[in-house]
Order: structure tokens, then sequence, then C-alpha cells
């Protein structure tokens, strides 16, 4: 009797872990699709689009989400502030509870349509500058509370060998950074925490030893950006110094021969 029933659970679980592997997937996530990107639009504070969903169970409960976008300000720019091919959301267990879809994290990353963020400055604001303030607008929880409560609290975002494009009003620099991994999230009440990695390159120039430039510190929460307290620590390391001077000066100044101090 006991090697019966003890034949019957591992039964149960085999089954149980085939359909949470294989189910899932082909569980059409149109449904989830809408409240998705308003979940994610209330978050962020920008209109999010997602092409299509898929659900899984394994290894953590969330969505995979294809043909990502966040969209910009149109005072801003009318191309996506953010997209990807692929998003892997993952679900606050805790805050399902309550009847709520509440993201815990988002990370971007795909090979065919790597992350991409557009850095637009225009009429004297920075396109970003909405996002930084919304959590003085909007009652935002930090990313690592515990505990469900009414608040929603605001993902952790990452991603992984994107590429970041500056414009200035709708003119596209030469300036980016390429395989370049950021992360963003709410690390207190009143504190952002950012931190990034990435190769400066200019589009019309072919410079390959650039070094790598390092980001990564707090802001503070206020209600104007001017008055927001930052703090930084900003590195560039490994350049050589001749393709230094041409990503700055857009030119090789004849110093090639000499490469910057780590």
């Amino acid at each position: 009797m006991v090697a019966v029933t003890r034949k019957k659970i591992i039964v149960t679980l085999a089954v149980a872990l085939a359909l949470g592997i294989f189910l899932p997937p082909n569980i059409n996530g149109a449904r989830f699709s809408k409240r998705l990107a308003s979940a994610l639009s209330a978050a962020l504070g920008r209109q999010v689009k997602i092409g299509s969903v898929k659900y899984r169970l394994f290894p953590r409960p969330g969505f995979d989400l294809y043909n990502f976008q966040v969209m910009d300000d149109p005072a801003f720019s009318a191309e996506p502030l953010l997209l990807c091919g692929k998003v892997t959301a993952d679900l606050r267990l805790t805050s399902l509870w309550q009847g709520r879809l509440e993201i815990a994290n988002l990370k971007l990353t795909d090979d065919n349509t790597p992350p991409s963020l557009n850095l637009v400055y225009s009429g004297g604001h920075w396109n970003l500058e909405s996002l930084l303030l919304r959590v003085e607008q909007v009652p935002t929880a930090p990313t690592a509370k515990r505990s469900a409560e009414q608040r929603t609290r605001f993902p952790y975002i990452e991603a992984s060998g994107g590429r970041i494009n500056i414009k200035i009003g709708p003119e596209k620099k030469p300036y980016a950074l390429t395989n370049t991994d950021f992360a963003f999230w709410l690390a207190a009440e009143d504190t952002w925490h950012v931190r990034l990695e990435g190769h400066p390159l200019r589009t019309d120039m072919n410079l390959n030893d650039t070094g790598v430039l390092k980001l990564e510190g707090d802001l503070k929460r206020s209600p104007n950006l001017q008055d927001m307290p930052v703090k930084l620590q900003v590195s560039w390391q490994k350049a050589q110094l001749g393709q230094f001077s041409a990503l700055i000066a857009g030119q090789d100044k004849g110093c090639s021969s000499v490469p910057m101090a780590p």
C-alpha cells in the first residue's frame, strides 16, 4: 500500500511538473496583454505597447513579452523611448493574494532586437525627467519592499547588451553607448538607484578601443529636477587615448600611442 501511494505521488508530481513546463507557453496570452500594458504604463508613467504575451510557470511565474515598447512623450520624439524584442516579466506572488497583477522585475534582453533607449534633450528638458519625478506624484512603494500593500511596488528594471542613443531635438547625435548593461529601481521611499556600464562610440567614425564608461549612484526624490540631489560615481576606463580624443573631438589628436590608465 505504501509503495502504491508513493508511486501515485511521484506520478502526480511528474504530471504537474510537465503541465507547468509545457502548458503555460501554449496559453493564449492575448487576454493578459492589455492588463499587463496597463499595469506597466501606470508604473512607468508612459504608454506601454506589447506585441504578444506568453505565460510561464517556471522557473518563476510570469510572462514573456514580445515586441515591447515604451512610448516617448510626443513633445520629445515620435520614436519609442525604449524598445526590446523580448522582455521577461516576473510576477510578485504576494500581490496576487490581493487580486492585483504586480510586476517584480523586468529583464530586457534579446539577440535579434536588443534593448534600445533614446535619450532626448529638447526645450531645456530631458525626456526621462517625468519618469524620475513620477515617484513624487504617484504613491509607489520601494522595489525591495517585501510585503504587499495598497501602493504598487516599482519594478526592478534591468537590460543587457543594449544601446543608448542621444538626440538633441529631432536630430540623432553620433554619440551612443553599445553593449550596455543598466539597471534602475526605487531603492528607498525617496531614492532612485541607477547602475550602468557601456562602451562609447561615434556612429560617424570607426572606433573600436574607446574603453568602458561606468556610472552608479543615487537620485533623491524631488518635485523638480533642478532641486534633485544626485550622488553619482562615474569612471571611464581602458580607453586608448588617441581614440578617446577622436571620440570627443571628432578627430585623432595624434596621441594614439598613449593608453589611458585603468
